[in-house]
């Protein structure tokens, strides 16, 4: 199994894919400004997200994957540093549970679900299979259907990458 992670303060989307490209779980893990400061928030990703692959890879044993999108290059400011916490406190936890994710760009994600680099959030969702897009529908943008989205192209990646 492959897992692709779409990581943001509001809406982190994590889904697990098998061999078939097929959704096995797929889960939003939401935080809000009420939740605390940035690092806070970030420590609550990061520990629950970690938590949710333990239990998939337990309940499994056959987690072969993981891998996370990473920063868009064209990001300045403020906002690049909180998601560059965020990414840092994933990773540093995942690392620490043994896990070793594969970063990849968005326009590599972007590319391998629709053939260009340059995709919308729409064009991204349009592009799932059909199984994913009926899970995915009952789910809001709000709470994270176009982050499930991302994170299913990147499992994808992940998979296509450890095929090579």
């Amino acid at each position: 199994m492959y897992i692709g992670i779409d990581q943001s303060y509001r809406n982190t989307g994590i889904v697990t894919i098998d061999d078939d490209l097929n959704v096995v779980t797929h889960e939003v893990v939401q935080t809000l400004k009420s939740d605390g400061d940035y690092f806070t928030r970030a420590a609550l990703v990061a520990e629950t997200t970690t938590c949710i692959i333990k239990t998939t890879d337990e309940l499994t044993g056959a987690v072969k994957g993981i891998g996370i999108e990473g920063l868009a290059f064209g990001m300045r400011g403020t906002t690049l540093q909180q998601l560059a916490g965020l990414q840092f406190m994933l990773v540093g936890a995942l690392r620490e549970a043994l896990y070793y994710p594969k970063v990849y760009t968005p326009s590599t994600v972007k590319k391998c679900a629709t053939g260009a680099g340059k995709a919308s959030k729409d064009d991204m969702y349009n592009a799932l299979p059909d199984q994913a897009k009926k899970l995915f529908e009952k789910i809001t943008k709000s709470n994270g259907r176009e982050d499930l989205a991302d994170a299913y192209w990147i499992a994808v990646k992940t998979k296509l990458e450890d095929a090579q």
